[in-house]
């Protein structure tokens, strides 16, 4: 347990490997300047009103099927999630604050408090998102191939593939001032006098969006 005031620097990286709970609280700060792995069964709770900062040009990677717990998650490195052990699922109460990269590769990034992206991406590339609250994307890009479960409030970029595949978005999609979706464009080869008038089949880019 890390607990008071304070700023705990991990310049040199960080593992975060236990059989119980991590805990940071109070008004304790971390911030991470290099490699982060958390792994094994142990969940990391950020309690009170404790801060993680994951750095410019950090890594903090959640190879674990273990839950984050409250306080405040900013990242402006990259923060990557990868199956893990169990069930695959790593649950994130805490506010999560994204101007970096946030790569789903593998299993469920599973959120139930704020996301909210103002720039950056957010990427699905090989696992699947979801959220009980809107994910916010205000700025930056939401992209890839996969299955978004939460309602999106889009101020960004909404750009599926990587770059082909399908992004499903099961849940209400807003497009706010300013937002832009990439969809699938489908188009048919010219024809001439001579072609035969039946009509032919549609090519597709191979990237499109499901809502």
């Amino acid at each position: 347990m890390i607990r008071g005031s304070g700023v705990v620097n991990a310049n040199g990286g960080l593992a975060l490997t236990a059989l119980s709970t991590i805990t940071l609280t109070d008004t304790r700060t971390l911030n991470n300047a290099a490699m982060a792995t958390w792994t094994g069964p142990g969940a990391f709770n950020i309690g009170g009103n404790a801060i993680v900062n994951n750095l410019v040009g950090a890594t903090f990677a959640i190879q674990t099927a273990a839950d984050m717990g409250a306080g405040t998650f900013n990242n402006q490195g990259t923060l990557t999630k990868q199956a893990g052990s169990g069930d695959g699922i790593t649950a994130i109460s805490s506010e999560l604050f994204n101007t970096g990269v946030v790569e789903v590769l593998s299993g469920t990034l599973m959120f139930s408090n704020t996301y909210l992206q103002s720039a950056g991406v957010t990427r699905l590339n090989g696992g699947q998102l979801q959220s009980g609250q809107t994910l916010q994307i205000a700025g930056g890009t939401l992209e890839g191939a996969g299955v978004v479960t939460a309602n999106v409030s889009n101020g960004g970029h909404v750009q599926p593939g990587l770059p082909l595949g399908q992004l499903s978005i099961t849940g209400t999609y807003t497009q706010t001032a300013g937002g832009s979706l990439d969809v699938d464009i489908v188009s048919r080869p010219a024809r001439n006098s001579t072609a035969s008038r039946s009509p032919a089949p549609p090519r597709s880019t191979g990237r499109s969006i499901s809502l």
